[in-house]
């Protein structure tokens, strides 16, 4: 049976998620989320930035 493949939340391509990384849910794993270290590096640098503007607004107010 072939694994369900999922989309990359960078780049939308379907891949086949790490079945290791996805039985230690426990640990965050960019083979979980992503379908190349390039897009997870995008992802963390996005998702950094976009928490970083959170506390900016927020002191801001």
């Amino acid at each position: 049976m072939a694994a369900k493949k999922i989309p990359c939340r960078v780049c939308g391509k379907l891949f086949e998620p790490c079945a290791y990384c996805k039985s230690h849910g426990d640990v965050f794993r960019w083979r979980n989320f992503a379908c190349s270290r390039e897009c997870a590096a995008k992802y963390i640098e996005d998702t950094t930035a976009y928490r970083e503007s959170l506390h900016v607004t927020k002191d801001t107010e």
